[in-house]
């Protein structure tokens, strides 16, 4: 099997499949429209905040359906534990290029 690494503008992930498991949302709904392919659906695309059915919070920016970091805004995903990370994101990775908040107060 052949993995080929793609970039933000390649990856997509239809609103289909993320509202699973997105409780809430207020970013923007895009629709995708490839005639060549033939490819149609809707994605999330913009920034806002996301809830998810299990509890955890995302506050940032979305590109076609992909968590994903700005140069000018980072991401912070609040998980339902109480840890908080403030930093990086790469289509849905936490790239470690950021801070971590324990309720300890540890970071």
């Amino acid at each position: 099997m052949i993995f080929k690494k793609i970039n933000n503008t390649e990856a997509y992930i239809p609103y289909f499949i993320t509202e699973q498991f997105i409780k809430e949302s207020d970013v923007t709904i895009k629709q995708i429209e490839e005639e060549a392919s033939e490819l149609y659906f809707q994605t999330l695309d913009g920034t806002g905040k996301i809830f998810f059915k299990n509890s955890n919070e995302y506050t940032g920016n979305v590109v076609n359906g992909t968590l994903q970091s700005t140069i000018d805004t980072r991401s912070k995903i609040k998980f339902k534990e109480g840890v908080i990370y403030e930093g990086d994101i790469n289509i849905n990775i936490l790239t470690g290029k950021g801070e971590y908040s324990f309720n300890s107060g540890a970071k």
